[in-house]
């Protein structure tokens, strides 16, 4: 019951926006076991953090102040630091690197012009060795000749953003690829919200050295509509839009300044004709062949928890066959592996046939990092679908499929109402020693606890996705919802708690539509207060209780326990100093003061 949550670690902060990892570009490599690596210039600390995990040694020669300052973040004892202020001598053994990286337009320019240089790279690279460096051009030319002229250009990737870490990775010859990138909106444009809110930031810096407070870090409520201030006010969305389409325009057609990722070797293969050989390899153990496959590289996101997307192509299809997911950081290897299992218990359930669902191909390991390729679903995403309406056919194809989710699969032989409350007494001390709630909060959630261990008879598990947002749902050609990335998936979970936080962000979001862009007033509107929504809510749960035979005296703890575990699990985004700030602790308090308004009260004493 809830393994995977028991089995996860809730550290406060530990998962943080804009703590993510870096050098993307190193999943383009053929082999993520990286062996030496020789860092020609100063790395971002992410990035030498990403590469470090993937090598046996990393040697980064650079400029010695710069890397004073790197030393005192990164004293990993693989990597060691070399000042390369002058001269052109590598300090490194011959035929000992098995990645050279040239990072920065100087160390770019410096190995350009000098043969002396060259030659010692061309010494110190192993006979399998790569080279790997950065070139902007304008238009879509591939840049100049390569830097070394005795190695050969092996591969060239169309990157964004213009500046860096990498999230978006295409060969620059697949036009066709590139074309599904841009109209998917999977590059990164020049001009971002969060650039302005960083260069809002600075400009709003105190004099004292304090800057102004971020927004809460909740990715998955960060929807347009919120509120914004300083410079991103007298920006308008309209305008960053309008930018954006017409970056998107220069992209397709590859026009304007490009970035370009060269990768340089021995070998004769083309790296750029087929997905990375770590791939296809996973891939052919499983029996599926990748080799001629066409791909694209996606890496957005402002969390390490976010997924590397590889989107695989077959032949001359302008739509992609087969997603792989990869993690970039081991920390996150267990979710993926739980999406793993997940998808692969449902796709043996008769009921989830007829239902749009991910099917595994191939999944394994890499470099240590787990990775999960699985069919691809066609679709819109549901917010661009949703009417955001009572009568949205979406909406209701959402609830359907998590009441019939819940219906398939609910045993009620597999534990007691006791049993269950003794796992969420685990979840509530966990809860607890991070929120520390207030005496009279405190003892409401335990005493809504102890009320669900006292219901007689049995108590009905269900396979619970876990994430249910409408950010996790597409809406598939035919009318119906498809339900994505079950990395938090519990096979014997709770009854409701799918349902409850679907409606609870299709409740914010309707609230946005109609101008209510503050999240807890859009809360307040439809989930407390009476409102026709606040209706549909209501019907929603009673329909599940019926369909799932959840007792309707446990809806009211079942409620509460619901964001208690919304609330831990979403520690791990908050800063530790502002946890009372989290959404859903802010949800789980407002709903103790609040718990008779008509929206919760008619919950509450469903018959």
């Amino acid at each position: 019951m809830l393994a995977h949550t028991l089995s996860s670690d809730f550290v406060p902060g530990s998962n943080r926006r804009g703590a993510v990892a870096g050098a993307n570009w190193v999943f383009l490599l053929p082999d993520l076991a990286l062996g030496t690596v020789v860092w020609l210039g100063t790395p971002s600390p992410a990035a030498l953090r990403t590469v470090a995990a993937l090598a046996e040694r990393v040697t980064v020669c650079g400029d010695h102040e710069a890397l004073d300052t790197l030393a005192q973040v990164e004293n990993s004892a693989a990597v060691s630091f070399v000042s390369f202020a002058s001269g052109d001598t590598l300090p490194c053994p011959a035929a000992n690197a098995d990645l050279v990286i040239v990072a920065g337009y100087r160390m770019r320019q410096r190995v350009g012009a000098s043969a002396v240089l060259q030659a010692e790279i061309e010494r110190v690279l192993a006979p399998n060795g790569a080279v790997y460096y950065e070139t902007w051009t304008f238009g879509g030319r591939r840049g100049a000749r390569p830097i070394i002229k005795a190695l050969r250009a092996t591969g060239h990737f169309w990157l964004t953003p213009l500046s860096g870490t990498v999230h978006t990775a295409v060969p620059t010859h697949d036009s066709v690829t590139r074309r599904y990138f841009v109209q998917r909106a999977l590059f990164s444009p020049a001009i971002t919200v969060h650039g302005l809110k960083r260069a809002s930031r600075r400009i709003r810096q105190r004099p004292e050295g304090g800057s102004a407070g971020a927004p809460e870090p909740n990715s998955e409520d960060a929807r347009p509509g919120g509120s914004s201030g300083g410079l991103l006010r007298r920006v308008s969305t309209r305008t960053l839009g309008a930018l954006a389409a017409y970056e998107g325009r220069l992209q397709r057609r590859a026009w304007g300044v490009q970035r370009t990722g060269t990768l340089l070797t021995a070998p004769d293969a083309r790296l750029d004709e087929a997905p990375p050989a770590y791939l296809r390899a996973l891939a052919r153990a499983s029996g599926l062949n990748l080799d001629g496959y066409r791909w694209g590289l996606w890496a957005g996101g402002q969390y390490s928890s976010r997924k590397l997307l590889f989107f695989l192509f077959e032949g001359n299809d302008p739509s992609p066959r087969y997603l792989v997911k990869m993690v970039r950081d081991a920390a996150f290897n267990a979710r993926l592996e739980n999406e793993a299992r997940a998808l692969t218990l449902l796709q043996a359930l008769t009921f989830s046939r007829d239902y749009p669902l991910p099917q595994v191909v191939f999944a394994g390991h890499a470099g240590g990092l787990a990775l999960v390729g699985q069919t691809v679903i066609e679709g819109a995403p549901f917010l661009q679908r949703t009417a955001l309406r009572t009568d949205c056919s979406l909406a209701r194809a959402a609830i359907d499929w998590l009441t019939a989710l819940g219906a398939a699969t609910a045993d009620p032989r597999q534990t007691t109402s006791a049993a269950a409350a003794g796992v969420l007494e685990t979840l509530f001390a966990r809860f607890q020693a991070i929120y520390n709630l207030p005496a009279a909060e405190r003892d409401f959630l335990a005493g809504q606890i102890a009320r669900l261990g006292k219901a007689a008879g049995d108590f009905p598990l269900v396979f619970q996705h876990g994430d249910p947002g409408p950010w996790n749902m597409l809406a598939t050609p035919d009318g119906r919802v498809a339900l994505l990335d079950w990395e938090s998936a519990e096979p014997q979970g709770m009854p409701l708690w799918d349902l409850l936080y679907f409606l609870r962000s299709y409740a914010i979001n309707a609230a946005r539509a109609e101008g209510i862009a503050d999240r807890e007033a859009g809360i307040a509107r439809h989930l407390f207060a009476e409102s026709v929504l606040g209706r549909l809510i209501v019907d929603a749960v009673r329909a599940y209780c019926a369909q799932v035979q959840v007792p309707v005296q446990l809806v009211e703890p079942l409620y509460y326990t619901c964001w208690m575990h919304r609330a831990l699990k979403q520690s791990t985004l908050l800063d530790p100093a502002r946890l009372a700030q989290g959404p859903y602790v802010r949800l789980l308090v407002r709903s103790i003061a609040e718990r008779d308004a008509p929206t919760l009260r008619a919950l509450f004493s469903l018959r």
